[in-house]
């Protein structure tokens, strides 16, 4: 999802799987600014940052901005603490996207390096599962939490919406053929696989008559 947003304002990124992977490019090239994750495999995100500042010249200074789910209860100081710059609380508004990289990045500098931030499914799937323990209204697609995170760009909505349909058929592929095998872990793998997916595009019907399917599956409640 950041790329996309980010792409949507005129700025490049990268994307890399963890901090390791993020210091070797770091390493080898030079990045406007580092957005990552501060939950990551190999090195967090706040290994990452104390590393790049141990590195850094006293002339050189990489704007490190932190995504964390847990702002409020004390990440954000230990992002500043291991020498981040700012961070950005999950889940991740088209409004930070676009005031970060103005506050901390010259126009003419747009790569931006982000490491294992997009797990695009992730961010989309945590907002909209926030929104559906809330009062989501009784619609086939509620695409409020897209817009929240695209703004007005209608057509990467629709290209995510088309991307959806093509990926769920894939999976209700499997979802049959798990539930006339009797297979569980199967069932509860496609399940939830469909849930977050339709969760994260504002299906929310699809996604309760999956998280049914799924809770079914745990207990091997077979419908013949």
């Amino acid at each position: 999802m950041i790329p996309r947003q980010l792409n949507g304002l005129g700025r490049a990124c990268e994307v890399v799987d963890d901090g390791v992977a993020a210091i070797e490019k770091l390493r080898g090239s030079q990045y406007a600014m580092l957005l990552t994750d501060c939950d990551m495999p190999n090195m967090d995100g706040y290994e990452l940052a104390r590393q790049i500042r141990s590195e850094e010249g006293e002339l050189i200074h990489l704007p490190i901005v932190a995504i964390t789910a847990n702002a409020i209860d004390g990440a954000a100081q230990d992002c500043l603490e291991a020498g981040m710059d700012d961070y950005i609380a999950k889940t991740v508004q088209m409004s930070e996207v676009h005031r970060v990289p103005e506050v901390f990045m010259p126009r003419k500098e747009t790569l931006v390096l982000l490491p294992d931030v997009e797990q695009a499914a992730e961010l989309a799937t945590e907002q909209a599962s926030q929104q559906s323990n809330e009062s989501v209204p009784d619609r086939v697609l509620d695409t409020s939490s897209l817009s929240a995170i695209f703004g007005d760009d209608e057509q990467t909505i629709k290209e995510l919406l088309e991307e959806f349909i093509v990926s769920s058929e894939e999976t209700m592929t499997d979802l049959n053929a798990a539930v006339d095998q009797e297979s569980v872990d199967q069932v509860r793998s496609s399940a939830d696989k469909l849930k977050s997916a339709a969760r994260a595009v504002g299906a929310h019907v699809l996604a309760d008559l999956c998280e049914a399917l799924e809770a079914a599956g745990k207990e091997k409640d077979w419908i013949k």
